[in-house]
């Protein structure tokens, strides 16, 4: 739906193509009536609107990818849905230019310096991190409290298994 060619990001999308994928967004999430008086919505799904595309293109690349890894003629099996014209142009004017190629390799040398990846599944960082908590809260209590709190718990299981 969203053009490629000359489209770098979501910000610099033409306003009719915009229009469409907002109101494809609209569709799909339950957003409230007043949406066009709601700032806030209007915010929130512009950016839910920016990282969808930046996740196309993120899928549309490891595609890429896959296929030169797997040795097949990547312009033969364009992405679902992309025009060939325009899977040529990712191809040939994106990925191969050369002049892209230091920021890729920026960008793979940062990531391999983490520590960890940042993965909590669906869960948000904030709950994600509200679980953390609880995980530390109980690793810092005192045995015998620890001890007392499984044994309350596996009493609650074995009741509800075996009864009493």
């Amino acid at each position: 739906m969203c053009p490629i060619q000359g489209v770098k990001s979501w910000t610099v999308a033409d306003p009719a193509t915009k229009g469409a994928v907002v109101q494809a967004v609209r569709d799909t999430f339950e957003i409230g009536d007043n949406y066009e008086d709601n700032a806030l919505s209007q915010q929130v799904v512009e950016k839910k609107c920016s990282v969808l595309h930046k996740d196309w293109k993120c899928r549309m690349k490891k595609k890429w990818e896959k296929l030169v890894d797997a040795g097949t003629n990547p312009y033969a099996h364009p992405y679902k849905g992309i025009r060939l014209d325009d899977w040529k142009y990712l191809i040939d004017e994106v990925w191969l230019d050369p002049a892209n190629k230091p920021r890729y390799d920026a960008g793979k040398k940062n990531r391999s310096k983490l520590p960890y990846n940042h993965t909590s599944g669906s869960r948000s960082f904030p709950a994600a991190m509200s679980i953390a908590v609880r995980c530390i809260s109980l690793i810092l209590l005192p045995l015998s409290t620890l001890v007392s709190r499984i044994n309350h718990i596996t009493e609650g299981v074995f009741y509800v298994v075996f009864g009493k």
